[in-house]
C-alpha cells in the first residue's frame, strides 16, 4: 500500500470516546464516506467530532472492546484501517 495514501488512526489503541483519522492531503472528505465494522461485519456507529481538510475526529457509540474496521470509501477509491479498542 502507498504510504501517501494511506490512513492513520490515532491513539491507537483507545477506548473509542475519540480517536483522529488522518487521511491524506489531497482526499477530500466531503466527497466521501466514512464506514466503521465489528469483526463481524455490522456497522458500528459514530459520530463526528470535528474535521479539518485531511482529519476527521471521531467518537464510536459505547460498545465493547475489540478490532473495528474503518474505511473511507471515494468513488474511485477506497482505503482502510483498524483500531483497537480497549475498555
Amino acid at each position: 500500500m502507498d504510504p501517501d495514501h494511506s490512513i492513520s488512526i490515532f491513539p491507537n489503541p483507545n477506548n473509542g470516546s475519540q480517536f483522529m483519522l488522518k487521511l491524506p492531503a489531497d482526499f477530500d472528505l466531503s466527497l466521501g464516506e466514512i464506514k466503521i465494522y465489528d469483526m463481524l461485519g455490522r456497522t458500528v456507529p459514530y459520530t463526528i467530532d470535528g474535521e479539518g481538510n485531511s482529519y476527521c475526529i471521531l467518537s464510536l457509540q459505547p460498545g465493547a472492546s475489540g478490532i473495528y474496521n474503518v474505511a473511507v470509501n471515494k468513488a474511485d477509491s477506497q482505503m482502510c484501517g483498524r483500531l483497537v479498542v480497549v475498555k
